[in-house]
């Protein structure tokens, strides 16, 4: 994966690694039509959505901190 690219600001940076290992493998077919390659788009599209929200609400504590 690509790393995602956010707004610089300082304080707080986040790496993220993740591995997953399945209980048991996955039929052939199946491997085939959706493993890990079906997967991983959705891992990031959700990955992203979350560093997203953490922005907002982050974005709302500053401003409710400097006031209108």
């Amino acid at each position: 994966m690509n790393p995602l690219r956010l707004q610089e600001r300082a304080g707080v940076r986040l790496d993220y690694d993740a591995r997953f290992e399945l209980a048991r493998p996955l039929p052939p077919m199946i491997a085939l039509l959706s493993g890990i390659g079906a997967i991983r788009p959705t891992m990031r599209e959700q990955f992203v959505a979350m560093l997203r929200q953490i922005e907002r609400r982050q974005a709302a504590v500053s401003a409710a901190e400097h006031g209108p």
